[in-house]
């Protein structure tokens, strides 16, 4: 749908999880469920990070960023993968560590970070509208994605049905409605990406970490 290359962040790693059944029964991991708690948490530290979080079925999903280069690989054995990952959080709490020492088997995955350029615009396509993580510039952060993908269906119901209510036509709610609707909105993204580089210096990511 688009030209544009996607940006490499500076920032990769792994996704990984606790599934539900480890998490409540190993006596162990009872310090860093309770770490977690009902949300969210997030642990910043030389470069690296730990940002784990409940989902609605119990699984803790977790995420080990750290600053390096594109090309790093995750080991496809699961041995070698936690040690590799376990060998860049030497010296964090025993409770963090613990969140790949019990990671879960098959759910192990690799999560290098990109972005699209701060200029980029998606071309209006008659009878599609991207929301959410696929149509905003950002990498994935902190669930923003689905947040952002709630508020789009939100504001853009609002819209349409405003021009449904005034009697125009299809054609005219495509083009006075959804069009501008898009436009809007990808010039309020551009203005944040411009705003977060020109303030820092740095994406978003760099930022949690060089800090």
């Amino acid at each position: 749908m688009s030209p544009a290359v996607p940006i490499y962040y500076g920032v990769t790693g792994a996704e990984i999880s606790l599934a539900p059944e480890t998490s409540v029964t190993l006596p162990e991991l009872r310090e860093t469920v309770e770490m977690v708690g009902r949300g969210s948490m997030w642990a910043v530290d030389k470069q690296r990070m730990l940002g784990a979080q409940v989902n609605g079925s119990g699984r803790i999903r977790t995420y080990a960023w750290f600053l390096g280069p594109a090309d790093w690989v995750l080991p496809a054995d699961l041995a070698e993968a936690r040690r590799a990952l376990l060998e860049g959080y030497e010296g964090w709490a025993l409770a963090l560590r613990k969140l790949i020492e019990h990671c879960d088997s098959v759910a192990m995955y690799l999560r290098p970070l990109y972005h699209l350029p701060t200029d980029h615009r998606w071309e209006h396509v008659n009878g599609f509208v991207l929301l959410g993580d696929m149509a905003h510039l950002m990498s994935p952060f902190a669930g923003a994605g689905a947040n952002l993908a709630m508020l789009d269906t939100l504001e853009l119901g609002i819209v349409i049905a405003d021009v449904v209510s005034s009697g125009k036509s299809t054609e005219e709610r495509e083009a006075a409605a959804i069009v501008e609707w898009e436009e809007a909105r990808m010039s309020d993204g551009r203005a944040g990406a411009s705003r977060s580089r020109t303030w820092t210096g740095h994406s978003p990511w760099k930022v949690h970490l060089l800090t």
